[in-house]
């Protein structure tokens, strides 16, 4: 049995992973949802005291900008291993090295990037990439949709409103729409 810790944030997780453990009871695995508050999940999560968790991976579609959704490099948040994050980001002093040499790679290929020309990172970021679909370390349910950050819907009583805004992680949605400068019009 698999414990999946699941949070009630910003979409309903716990609902989506009853549906998904269904799915899996009928190919033989068998996952156990606890819903759990948020501060105590993450708690969880950087004490490496998880077997399982889900959350957003709103940022990994720009992985040099925000990389902790596509590779264990931030001990911060590492959905993808606490241990691993800690030895990547101390330079092997801390945690656990990788024992699958895959992941091993991917983490040396995206250590590499930062010294790189442009056409040499994107090269980089498609290896990477390669990587992390072949060895299936995540498995996605729903992808990028409005879901998490919503629908953008704006009264036209309101003034200085951008045409277009980024509906994104790394945009720090709604901040990137400088809601400071909003007005009602008279």
């Amino acid at each position: 049995m698999i414990q999946v810790e699941a949070v009630a944030a910003m979409m309903d997780y716990p609902k989506q992973m009853e549906m998904v453990t269904q799915q899996w009871r009928k190919i033989g695995i068998y996952g156990d949802v606890k819903q759990m508050e948020r501060g105590l999940a993450f708690q969880r999560l950087t004490a490496n005291q998880e077997q399982l968790d889900v959350w957003s991976n709103g940022g990994s579609e720009l992985m040099y900008l925000f990389p902790r959704e596509v590779l264990p490099v931030d001990p911060t948040e590492a959905h993808l291993g606490i241990e691993i994050a800690k030895w990547y980001t101390s330079n092997g002093t801390q945690g656990t090295a990788p024992t699958d040499p895959e992941l091993k790679r991917a983490l040396e290929l995206y250590r590499s990037a930062s010294g790189q020309k442009e056409a040499e990172r994107n090269k980089t970021a498609q290896e990477i990439w390669k990587i992390i679909v072949e060895q299936q370390y995540t498995i996605g349910t729903v992808g990028q949709s409005p879901a998490q950050f919503g629908v953008r819907i704006v009264s036209r009583k309101l003034g200085n409103i951008p045409s277009r805004t980024c509906i994104a992680q790394h945009c720090r949605t709604p901040g990137v729409s400088h809601p400071e400068t909003w007005y009602f019009k008279a």
